[in-house]
This record gives structure tokens, C-alpha cells and sequence, in this order.
């Protein structure tokens, strides 16, 4: 539901620049959500926007119930991507089966936009290959399908033609 450039969405998220109509949707969202009680609890229209919203959150958390099925769900489900995160580096090593864990893990489970979780990929495969790699000098294992086909690295092949040739010689990277 909007008004103007405050929207209230499915979970009571309360969002726009005019205060006084952020006040008013804060307190329809939780009379929608609590009915008649929300509004007995709110009483009449006074205190600020944020004394408001902690009455709200009292209100929802009062209600909220607490899922044993869903914290079990939960809990098997980071599990599983913690499980999946070190198969990808055991079969693609650090620096390619850390970012496609992590790029998977924001578009399945987090739903992340693909720009966000392309973006936050590419940082995770930097820090591998620039602070891991080269300024501390660690050297990351290339992972079970690079040394199956004796391969120096998965990346190896990409990066060299494409970055490599231009960095290595400006900075003395690897």
C-alpha cells in the first residue's frame, strides 16, 4: 500500500521521507497486523515516529510465534551451504570455488539481486588472489579438477591473457 512515497510492505517495513505519513502507516500496519488490540495497545496519536515503532515491535514480537520447524529448517539449509562452500573448493580451489559459493549462496538462499552477488563474487575472488595470494604469499591449493587435468589453476587460464599480461609488469604482481 502506498501514500505518497511511503509504502508499508509485507513485512512491516515502513519506508519514505514524510514522517508524519511514515507515523500514520506504522501505526495501520500494526493495526492490521493486531487489529483491535494494535490499537488499544497504541492509543491515541502522540510520541514520536520511533517511541511508535517500538510499540509496533513490541506488539509483533509479542505475537511471533516460535517455529521449532522453522529454526530446524534454517539450520539444515546453512548447513547444507557450508557443505557445498567447501566442496567447491576442494574441487575448484580458493580463488574460483569460494566466489561461485558465495555468488550461489546470494541468489538461491539470500535472493540477492545477480549485479549484487556478481559484484560481492568478484571481491571475494580479489582478496583470494591479490591479499592472499600475492601480498602475503600463501599459496592456495588449484583445487581437485585443476591438478586432476594438471592444470596450474582453474583461473590461471583466464586471468593470465586477460588481466595478467597488463598488471604483472605495472605492479610485480605474481
Amino acid at each position: 500500500r502506498g501514500d505518497g512515497d511511503v509504502a508499508v510492505r509485507g513485512n512491516g517495513v515502513v519506508a519514505g521521507h514524510d514522517p508524519a505519513a511514515r507515523h500514520e502507516a506504522l501505526r495501520q500496519s500494526a493495526i492490521e497486523h493486531d487489529g483491535e488490540g494494535a490499537r488499544e495497545q497504541l492509543g491515541p496519536r502522540e510520541g514520536t515516529t520511533a517511541q511508535l515503532a517500538r510499540k509496533v515491535d513490541s506488539i509483533v514480537a509479542e505475537e511471533a510465534p516460535e517455529d521449532p520447524e522453522l529454526y530446524r529448517r534454517r539450520s539444515i539449509e546453512m548447513a547444507v551451504w557450508v557443505i557445498v562452500c567447501v566442496a567447491l573448493v576442494y574441487l575448484l580451489g580458493f580463488k574460483v570455488g569460494a566466489p561461485v559459493a558465495s555468488i550461489g549462496f546470494l541468489l538461491v538462499s539470500a535472493r540477492e539481486d545477480w549485479r549484487i552477488a556478481g559484484l560481492y563474487g568478484f571481491v571475494v575472488y580479489a582478496f583470494f588472489l591479490l591479499a592472499v595470494q600475492t601480498m602475503f604469499v600463501i599459496p592456495l591449493p588449484p583445487g581437485l579438477l585443476a591438478e586432476t587435468f594438471d592444470l596450474k589453476s582453474l583461473d590461471d587460464y583466464l586471468i593470465d591473457p586477460t588481466i595478467g599480461d597488463y598488471l604483472r609488469p605495472r605492479f610485480g604482481l605474481w
